[in-house]
């Protein structure tokens, strides 16, 4: 089981491979206790599924340590890792890598406590950090000595600046960091609704009031309506026939292709997402491209999805269920009509 998720751009390689050496050998962690896609050994396994593995190995973390850089900021993957463990309440360990400086962040990671990386104090927080969760295992003077050395290797890495971008690439980043920023926003507010409803609870004799308040002031309806939206704004890009062949690839059902009578309109739809390589058709059997960037981001934020579904409370899922008349489940196509925008029949 994974105990400490290095989220990181792939271009960061070198850095990322120096930092998690130095996670082992300055912070005394067992490899086995890191995940790290990008490292042989401690990511993938060669044949399996890359989004699986990302999901299992975020909800096993213990903490997140997010390495950040310019190309970080430019990494679907890890705006999306940034959301997911806010949506999780994941312990979170930002590190800041120069040329980024504090004020780079701006809002993205407020509240939360960012560090830099070529700072001694800030490395000995980490340090503590790690040790207070029970996965480090180094003296306080063997810590300095690796600590230092690693500090001095960062001077000889090299990060790349930030590539200059379009118009309309800052405008699909910045919606983005706005996506990721409204479930930290929506977060704080169910909070202070919970608050402000315990309180109210406190005042009641009875007590049976309990479960049904601790629900309606429960951040999963609004978590859950925001990953939904989400995942909406970004399939509006692409044919439904797309998100049908995302669904059907899910749930392990063949898509097959219909007849041409009665099915113009759906058969029209499949000859434009087949040219614009969003599907595959072999033998009428329809199948998403999972190497088209809009594929690939869509998934992302299904895991996103699947994730919080998977740990959401017995009590939401019952709640929805009993006001949907369908199940709480990815499987379920009256899910994805209700809440995904498939329209097309099944």
């Amino acid at each position: 089981m994974s105990k400490i998720f290095v989220s990181h751009a792939v271009a960061d390689r070198e850095l990322v491979d120096s930092f998690v050496d130095f996670l082992v050998v300055a912070c005394g962690v067992d490899s086995k206790n890191i995940f790290c896609t990008s490292l042989e050994g401690l990511g993938i396994r060669e044949g399996e599924d890359f989004y699986k593995a990302i999901h299992t190995a975020m909800k096993d973390s213990t903490l997140v340590i997010m390495i950040i850089t310019p190309a970080y900021f430019e990494s679907t993957f890890c705006v999306c890792e940034l959301g997911a463990t806010w949506i999780l309440q994941r312990n979170c360990f930002p590190i800041v890598v120069p040329p980024l400086t504090y004020s780079d962040l701006k809002a993205v990671l407020t509240p939360t406590q960012a560090a830099l990386i070529n700072s001694s104090e800030n490395l000995g927080n980490l340090f503590d950090r790690i040790v207070e969760i029970k996965l480090g295992s180094n003296s306080t003077a063997r810590f300095g000595q690796k600590r230092d050395l690693f500090l001095k290797k960062f001077v000889d890495i090299r990060i790349s600046p930030r590539a200059s971008v379009s118009a309309h690439e800052y405008a699909e980043l910045k919606a983005k960091y706005d996506a990721a920023l409204q479930v930290n926003l929506e977060q704080d507010q169910a909070i202070d609704k919970l608050r402000k409803q315990l309180d109210e609870l406190a005042k009641k004799k009875d007590k049976t009031d309990i479960v049904e308040v601790k629900l309606v002031g429960s951040m999963e309806p609004d978590v859950f309506r925001v990953l939904c939206e989400q995942f909406r704004i970004k399939s509006q890009k692409m044919p439904q026939v797309a998100i049908k062949a995302i669904f059907h690839e899910y749930i392990g059902v063949e898509y097959i292709s219909p007849e041409l009578f009665g099915h113009e309109l759906e058969l029209e739809e499949l000859r434009l997402a087949r040219v614009r390589q969003l599907v595959d058709i072999k033998d009428r059997v329809v199948t998403p491209r999972n190497d088209h960037p809009l594929v690939k981001e869509v998934n992302v934020y299904l895991m996103s999805l699947k994730q919080f579904m998977d740990e959401a409370s017995p009590e939401f899922a019952q709640s929805y269920e009993e006001k949907k008349m369908h199940q709480f489940s990815l499987e379920n196509y009256d899910f994805w009509r209700s809440n995904l925008g498939l329209t097309i029949t099944s």
